[in-house]
C-alpha cells in the first residue's frame, strides 16, 4: 500500500505519517543483545546530504518516479555515467521526507570496494550503535522489520550481486521499507522497477531555438548557472547564447559534462570553450575534489563504465564506435562481430551493454535499434588500434554500407520501397560516415562512387544537395573511366537538372554519354541522352528533347531496361509531348506509367504517375478528376523525402482549386510550394515558362479575389507550414473541389463484405496478392478475386487507389471501408 496517496501524483507533497508504532518502546532504545537503535521513532529522520548548487530541471522525471515509487516498493534509476542519478535520487529523497515516519536515509556506495563489507556500510549510513555478535545482516533486517523508511542506495552497479542479495532479504522482511537504488545496470531483484534517466533536454542539433528561448531547456539553464558561480559577472548574450546552445548540443545534455564544462570558464572564453570540445575527454577535468574520484573528470567517469563491463561487452563497445547515431543487430552482426561470434551470443553482448546503460534501446517502425551517446562512442573509438582493429572495423562498417544500398536497389521497384525507404533515411548517419572514409582515409573512391550513386538516396529519400555534394566529391576523385562512374554521372545530372542548374547537367550528361560510346556500352550511352533530354526539355528546346528522349527510350526497350529507369524517361517525356501539344500521347505515357508501378506496388514513381494524369486533367478542364489524381499523389509521398515531388504537386494543387474558386486556399498552397521549391532549386517550376505561366495566372486570379493583404497572409501561412502541417491541410476534404464524388457506386463501400473490407485494409498496408493469400490462409486466385471484386465495386482502377482511400480514411473518424 502506498504510504502517501496523496502524493501519487507528484504533485503533492505528502503529509506526514505520526501512527501508532508496532515497536514496543524499550526496543527503540535498546535491546537484551546490548545494541540500540539512534533513530528516534516518530520523528523524521533525515540523513540527506545538503545541496550546495541548485537543482536544475527534471520536473517531469521528479514526478514519474515519485508515482513509481508509491506502487512500487524498489525502483531503481539506471542511465550512464554522470547523467545526474544520484543528484535526482536525492532530490526525490528529499521531497518524500514527511512520507516516511521513520526516515529517509542514503548509504553511498561509489568508494566501497569490497562487498563483504556492505551489510556493515548499510549500518553505519543508518547510524545503527550495536555491540552483538549477530550477523550485520540480521542486524539490518530487525531494525527495518516494523519501520516505514526509505533508503537509498546510490551507486550499486559494481556491487550488483551483493548490492540486489540484501536488497531483497531486506524488503521480504520489511513491508513498510521502500528502496530507491541508483545504478548503470538493474539489479535484477524481483519486483524491481526500472526507471531510465535521460540526459537533460537539448535544443535539436542543428537548429537554434530563437533568441533569449535557449533557457528553456534544462541544458542550457544548468550550464548558465554553473557558469555565473566560476564568472559572477557571466551572463547570456546574443552573440554567446548561440555557442552555449551548441556547448551543451555537443554534450549532449549530459550533466557532469556541462558542469565540467562550465568550471572550464575560468579561464576560457565561451568561444574557446565550444572550440576545444573536441578534445572533450582532455578539456573536461577538473571538477569538485569532495566528489567522489571518477565524477572529477570525464573520463574517469567513463573509465568507470568500461571496467565494470565484461572483456566481451568491452570488445563490442570499441566496435560499435564505427556506427554514427543508431544501429540495429543486423549491422551489429557485420560489423561487431569476429569467426568466433554467433548471433546469439553478440545479442547476449549486446544486451549486457543495455543492462549497464552503455547501450540505449529504441525502438522505430517495429524494428529496435541501439544508441551511444557520443562521449561514449568516443571512448569506445579510443579503445580502438587504429593500426589494426579499428582500420579493420571501419572496413566492416563501410562494406556493411555498401551492401546495404545495394539490396535497397534490388528491392527498390517493388513493395518493399516504403519500408526501404524509411530504413535508408535511418541509416543516413551510418552512409555519411561510410562516404567520408572511403573518400578521404582509405581513399577507395570508385566504392564512394557505388555508395552514392542509386538515385532514389537522394530523390526519394533524402536531400538533393547533399547527393550532389558527394557525387561531386567521389567524382572528382575517380575519374577513371568505368560503369560505375556512368551510374553517377547520371544520377548527378539528374539531380541537376531537379536543381534547375542546367549547364552542369548537361555537362555531366554529355560526358555520360561519351562514356558509354568509349566502353562500349548501349545502356550508360542512353542514360545520357536521356539527361540531355531533360535539361532540353527544362530549355525549351522541346523538339531535341523529344528526340533524345524517344531514342533513350528505344534504347532501354532494346536493352530491356524496364520498370524504374523507362519509368522514370517516360515522365520527362510526357511532359515534353504536354508541352508541344499533344495531351493524348502524355497521357498514355503516364498512364502506361501508371499501370507499370501498380503492377510492381512501386508507390514512390507511381505518385508521379497520378500527378501526371491529374496535370493533364486540369488543362483539359476536369477539376474533379484533377484534384482526386493529384491528391492520391501527394498522399503517397507522405512516407518519403521528395521535395521535388512535393513542390510540383503542390503547385498543381493551387491552380486546381483557384480554378475552382477557392482563392485563400490557393494563396496558402502557392506559399508553401514556394518554400519547398527554395530548399533544393534556383528556379521554381524548373524555370519552364509554360509552368511559370500558369503559376502566375493562379497567383493573379487568387490576388484579384483576395486583394493583396489577405493573399500575402494565405501564402506566408503556406510558406511557415511544416511538412506534416502543409500535407494534413493539402489532403484536407477542401483540396477537392465540391463536385460530385468520385466515381464510386452507390453504397459501394459499404457493401463490400466483411473479407473484402479486411483485404483493403491489407492493401493498405503494403501487402502483395500473394501475401494477403498466404496471411489469410486462402488460395492466391482466390485473393486476386476478392481484388478484383473490391475494384469494381470501388469504381477504381488500381490497388493503389484502395491503398490511398484506405491511407486517407485511417486518418479520420469514420472510415467507409469498415462498413459502420
Amino acid at each position: 500500500m502506498c504510504p502517501w496517496p496523496e502524493a501519487a501524483c507528484g504533485n503533492v507533497e505528502a503529509p506526514e505519517l505520526n501512527g501508532s508504532s508496532n515497536i514496543p518502546p524499550d526496543e527503540c532504545r535498546t535491546t537484551s543483545s546490548g545494541w540500540e537503535f539512534s533513530a528516534t521513532r516518530g520523528a523524521t529522520e533525515d540523513r540527506l546530504p545538503a545541496d550546495l548548487t541548485t537543482f536544475v530541471g527534471r520536473r517531469s522525471e521528479l514526478a514519474a518516479a515519485r508515482k513509481l515509487l508509491s506502487d512500487a516498493r524498489l525502483v531503481t534509476l539506471t542511465g550512464v555515467g554522470g547523467v545526474g542519478k544520484t543528484r535526482l535520487a536525492t532530490q526525490l529523497a528529499r521531497s518524500l521526507r514527511r512520507a516516511f515516519a521513520d526516515g529517509v536515509w542514503i548509504v553511498e556506495l561509489a568508494t566501497l570496494r569490497d562487498e563483504t563489507v556492505l551489510a556493515q556500510t548499510v549500518i553505519d549510513a543508518l547510524d545503527i550503535t550495536e555491540g552483538s555478535t549477530r550477523s550485520r545482516l540480521e542486524v539490518l533486517r530487525d531494525f527495518v522489520r516494523h519501520r516505514e523508511i526509505l533508503i537509498v542506495m546510490d551507486n550499486c552497479e559494481h556491487l550488483l550481486t551483493a548490492a540486489a542479495t540484501l536488497i531483497d532479504s531486506l524488503l521480504r522482511r520489511a513491508p513498510g521499507l521502500r528502496v530507491l537504488a541508483t545504478s548503470r545496470q538493474a539489479l535484477g531483484v524481483p519486483g524491481e522497477h526500472l526507471m531510465p534517466i535521460r540526459p537533460l533536454p537539448i535544443p535539436i542539433p542543428g537548429k537554434m531555438p530563437e533568441s533569449g528561448m535557449s533557457s528553456e531547456f534544462a541544458a542550457v539553464t544548468l550550464f548558465v548557472e554553473r557558469a555565473a558561480a566560476v564568472v559572477p559577472d557571466f551572463v547570456v548574450t546574443s552573440e554567446n547564447e548561440p555557442q552555449i546552445v551548441q556547448i551543451c548540443q555537443q554534450l549532449e545534455g549530459l550533466p557532469l559534462a556541462i558542469e565540467l564544462a562550465a568550471a572550464r570558464l575560468r579561464v576560457l572564453a565561451v568561444g574557446e570553450l565550444y572550440a576545444s570540445l573536441s578534445h572533450r575527454f582532455t578539456l573536461l577535468t577538473g571538477g569538485s575534489r569532495t566528489v567522489a574520484e571518477r565524477h572529477q573528470t570525464l573520463r574517469a567517469t567513463v573509465d568507470w563504465s568500461f571496467d565494470l563491463c565484461t572483456g566481451a561487452e568491452q570488445k563490442l563497445w570499441a566496435r560499435a564506435s564505427a556506427f554514427a547515431g543508431t544501429f540495429d543487430l543486423e549491422g551489429a552482426l557485420a560489423v561487431c562481430g569476429d569467426t568466433t561470434s554467433t548471433a546469439e551470443s553478440i545479442l547476449e553482448t549486446i544486451t549486457g551493454l543495455v543492462d549497464k546503460s552503455i547501450l540505449a534501446r529504441e525502438e522505430d517502425t517495429g524494428r529496435v535499434r541501439f544508441r551511444m551517446l557520443e562521449t561514449i562512442r568516443e571512448y569506445g573509438e579510443s579503445k580502438l588500434d587504429p593500426h589494426s582493429r579499428g582500420t579493420e572495423v571501419r572496413q566492416r562498417h563501410l562494406a556493411w554500407c555498401v551492401g546495404l544500398v545495394e539490396r535497397a536497389a534490388q528491392d527498390w521497384f517493388g513493395p518493399a520501397q516504403e519500408r526501404w525507404c524509411i530504413r535508408l533515411r535511418t541509416e543516413y548517419p551510418n552512409l555519411r560516415v561510410a562516404l567520408e572514409y572511403c573518400l578521404t582515409e582509405l581513399r577507395d573512391h570508385e566504392t564512394g562512387l557505388r555508395l552514392a550513386s542509386p538515385y532514389f538516396l537522394w530523390m526519394a529519400c533524402g536531400s538533393l544537395a547533399e547527393g550532389r555534394y558527394w557525387l561531386d566529391r567521389a567524382l572528382a576523385l575517380s575519374p577513371t573511366p568505368s560503369i560505375v562512374r556512368g551510374n553517377a554521372l547520371w544520377t548527378n545530372a539528374f539531380i541537376a537538372n531537379t536543381q534547375g542548374e542546367l549547364d552542369a547537367a548537361e555537362a555531366m550528361a554529355e560526358e555520360c554519354r561519351s562514356l558509354g560510346g568509349k566502353l562500349n556500352d548501349q545502356a550508360i550511352v542512353a542514360a545520357g541522352n536521356h539527361m540531355l533530354g531533360c535539361a532540353g526539355l527544362f530549355r525549351g528546346e522541346l523538339a531535341a528533347a523529344c528526340e533524345l528522349m524517344e531514342s533513350a527510350l528505344e534504347d532501354y526497350l532494346a536493352l530491356g531496361i524496364r520498370t524504374d529507369p523507362e519509368v522514370n524517361l517516360r515522365f520527362e517525356l510526357g511532359l515534353a509531348y504536354l508541352f508541344t501539344g499533344r495531351p493524348d500521347l502524355a497521357f498514355e505515357q503516364y498512364d502506361y506509367c501508371r499501370r507499370v508501378c501498380d503492377e510492381h506496388q512501386a508507390p514512390w514513381l507511381l505518385s508521379y504517375a497520378l500527378w501526371g494524369i491529374g496535370l493533364i486533367e486540369f488543362t483539359r478542364g476536369e477539376l474533379h478528376s484533377a484534384a482526386t489524381h493529384v491528391r492520391e499523389g501527394l498522399l503517397l509521398k507522405r512516407v518519403f523525402r521528395d521535395t521535388l515531388g512535393l513542390a510540383v504537386v503542390l503547385d498543381t494543387l493551387a491552380w486546381i482549386t483557384a480554378a475552382d474558386g477557392d482563392a485563400l486556399r490557393a494563396a496558402t498552397l502557392l506559399g508553401a510550394a514556394a518554400q519547398q521549391w527554395k530548399t533544393f532549386s534556383r528556379q521554381q517550376l524548373f524555370g519552364y515558362k509554360d509552368f511559370v505561366a500558369q503559376r502566375e495566372r493562379c497567383e493573379t486570379q487568387a490576388r484579384r479575389q483576395l486583394g493583396d493583404k489577405e493573399f500575402a497572409d494565405g501564402f506566408s501561412r503556406g510558406a511557415k507550414m511544416s511538412i506534416d502541417d502543409l500535407l494534413t491541410y493539402a489532403l484536407g476534404d477542401r483540396a477537392v473541389p465540391k463536385r460530385p464524388q468520385p466515381p464510386v457506386q452507390d453504397g459501394a463501400s459499404t457493401s463490400l463484405t466483411r473479407r473484402q473490407r479486411e483485404i483493403c485494409q491489407l492493401i493498405g498496408d503494403g501487402l502483395t496478392n500473394k501475401e494477403i493469400a498466404a496471411k489469410l490462409v486462402i488460395s492466391l486466385r482466390t485473393a486476386e478475386s476478392h481484388v478484383q471484386h473490391i475494384l469494381t465495386k470501388l469504381g477504381f482502377t488500381s490497388r493503389a487507389q484502395v491503398a490511398a482511400l484506405v491511407a486517407q480514411q485511417r486518418t479520420v473518424s469514420s472510415n467507409p471501408l469498415d462498413g459502420r
